[in-house]
């Protein structure tokens, strides 16, 4: 009796494995046509790990963002007010106003400038009828709905950006990648179904149409070249439902398909991994008595003060980007002499305005004899942090020589630079307004 106990028990448990299998291999059967990047690209079935709530930031960040492992949440943001009340109606009530950025293309095509600025009412009034999604930082008067993932409360991350996706259906990006840690959730509507290819598989990169960050070619009709090529690279495919969220590692291949109304938001943020896979005390910079310090998310339009936030060097090395001061701080180490108008030139498309730029350059002119020299270093000299995870500023003679990108960390006058010399330049919606 026990024998056949123990064998009910074993085919028991190989049938709910099977039927998990099941489960995971369904989304393989999902049709698309026969010459899209998605038929002719193998799919793997089981190639990403799911998690049914949130995780705690240093697990997710030892098993995901060091790893660089996507890993599906299913159901985390159900309950979040943004899933219970993103209607439109809401949406127009609460933002109309709003200032949203939106493309005017389902089928994005990077070859052509399709992006447009409008406001979020008039966008509502138009996006069932006409081909606009709409691809924005999270309006404020909306942020409030807006779930901060817990996961990226570990300390060290860049102050995240939250961002809205909005489409009516049959929408298809480009195959690209993010240069950020990103995690995407579906809050409210249909499907958001996502091909995501390794960050290792480098081949992508060596297609004739690669651009930067994109593949600009016809990935939904591929050529003969296109075909062959992605016939030797498979992919991982992920469908996200109301209340899902999947996390994609920067530099992870990725196209995603919708098939009807779909609001979703996107996080990004960057993370200094190259200290933290040797000193991982920095995941505990912002804790305290094993309490996360609330992070406030740092949007495209906000002007608010994070000077006492630690702005990592080697992460905005990751997205492409350069630092303000630190190239500030080695023209004046070089000897060059930098003017108020100078300053101001180079910031001018920044979104604070003249007057913040001025008491920028007051704050970091330490000497207060109107130009910028290196007399002024004090201010701008970046941080390390030291093994218990405390933070020393650097001295002159330790910039200068010891260089080491991923332990390099910024507060106030410098964060605040850095910060504001990577946001775009306001925008005039105008002429979409007027074209609507």
């Amino acid at each position: 009796f026990a024998f056949l106990l123990s064998l009910s028990l074993l085919f028991g448990v190989c049938e709910c494995e099977k039927k998990e299998q099941q489960k995971l291999c369904d989304v393989c059967d999902l049709q698309f046509p026969s010459k899209s990047v998605a038929s002719v690209s193998p799919c793997v079935c089981d190639g990403i790990e799911e998690r049914t709530e949130w995780i705690s930031d240093s697990v997710f960040f030892d098993e995901f963002v060091s790893t660089r492992r996507p890993v599906v949440f299913r159901g985390v943001v159900s309950d979040s007010p943004a899933a219970q009340k993103w209607t439109d109606n809401y949406l127009r009530q609460t933002a109309k106003s709003a200032k949203v950025e939106v493309e005017t293309q389902r089928i994005e095509d990077r070859r052509v400038s399709s992006t447009r600025w409008t406001y979020l009412g008039l966008f509502l009034s138009h996006y069932q009828t006409r081909p606009l999604v709409a691809v924005s930082a999270v309006p404020k008067a909306l942020r409030a709905d807006v779930q901060h993932p817990p996961v990226f409360d570990c300390g060290g991350y860049t102050p995240p950006v939250h961002k809205l996706w909005m489409s009516n259906g049959n929408s298809v990006s480009v195959l690209h990648y993010d240069r950020f840690e990103n995690i995407n959730c579906v809050v409210q509507g249909g499907t958001k179904t996502f091909l995501i290819w390794n960050a290792n598989e480098t081949l992508i990169e060596r297609h004739r149409s690669w651009n930067s960050e994109h593949l600009d070619t016809d990935t939904n009709n591929v050529d003969n070249f296109t075909a062959t090529m992605f016939s030797r690279i498979s992919h991982n495919r992920v469908v996200l439902r109301s209340g899902d969220c999947v996390f994609i590692p920067n530099h992870f291949y990725h196209k995603v398909f919708t098939n009807e109304r779909t609001v979703a938001t996107t996080t990004w943020t960057t993370h200094p991994t190259k200290a933290l896979l040797t000193d991982r005390s920095l995941c505990l910079i912002n804790r305290k008595d094993n309490e996360v310090k609330e992070r406030s998310s740092v949007e495209e339009d906000d002007e608010e003060e994070h000077g006492s936030e630690w702005f990592p060097l080697s992460a905005v090395e990751s997205v492409g980007a350069s630092l303000f001061s630190v190239e500030l701080l080695d023209m004046m180490m070089a000897g060059q002499e930098i003017t108020r108008e100078q300053f101001l030139f180079n910031l001018k498309r920044s979104r604070i305005g003249e007057k913040r730029i001025n008491e920028l350059f007051a704050a970091a002119d330490w000497n207060s004899d109107g130009v910028l020299n290196g007399l002024d270093s004090a201010p701008l000299l970046p941080f390390a942090a030291e093994d218990d995870g405390t933070m020393r500023k650097l001295s002159v003679r330790e910039y200068t020589t010891e260089k080491d990108v991923g332990k390099f960390f910024f507060s106030g006058v410098a964060h605040e630079l850095n910060k504001v010399s990577l946001l775009p330049p306001q925008l005039n919606i105008k002429r979409f307004v007027d074209e609507l």
